[in-house]
């Protein structure tokens, strides 16, 4: 019954969450998010509302892209550090956990990791060092679909469960013999 809308500046030094009424076509700002001097935002679909109605939401706030959840007008910060999250791959509200790409690990190599919803400590590795690895996940968050490569591996892919061990290939594009 809410519309949400991202309302970015002309000069993208401003965004504003806003909450539309699709009947009304009224609006209210559940939050601004502002750049720092001579910076921009950029523009993503890195976040998800929950059942709860609070948000997962991606900022560079603290000069690095990572999570926030947003509940009730307030911030809690789910990842932090000198790296960069660089997508949201999913949310498993049942299990309270948040699946996301990274470059915690590797500045070079994207890698997927998971942390807590409610208490995020530290991100846990789910894939493979070595490789730059991208994940997609269904919309419960109970798979992930992995597709990675390296200098001397073409681009595979396979399903993993939620802990990262892979269950199948969907295209193990195996280098062996002529190939």
């Amino acid at each position: 019954r809410t519309l949400y809308v991202q309302r970015l500046s002309r000069e993208q030094d401003r965004l504003d969450m806003l909450a539309a009424d699709p009947a009304t076509g009224k609006t209210r700002v559940l939050f601004t998010e502002r750049a720092a001097q001579g910076h921009w935002i950029n523009l993503t679909n890195n976040y998800k509302w929950l059942k709860d109605g609070s948000l997962v939401w991606w900022s560079e706030r603290n000069g690095f892209g990572h999570i926030y959840r947003w509940q009730n007008g307030k911030w809690t910060q789910l990842t932090n550090g000198p790296w960069t999250v660089t997508s949201l791959a999913g949310v498993d509200e049942a299990g309270r956990r948040i699946f996301f790409d990274g470059m915690k690990d590797d500045p070079l190599a994207q890698q997927t990791y998971v942390v807590g919803l409610d208490k995020p400590g530290p991100p846990r590795l789910l894939t493979e060092l070595g490789f730059v690895n991208a994940t997609s996940m269904d919309g419960k968050a109970r798979a992930l679909q992995v597709s990675r490569s390296n200098a001397t591996q073409p681009p595979q892919s396979y399903l993993a469960d939620t802990e990262g061990k892979r269950l199948t290939w969907v295209s193990e594009n195996k280098v062996a013999g002529d190939h």
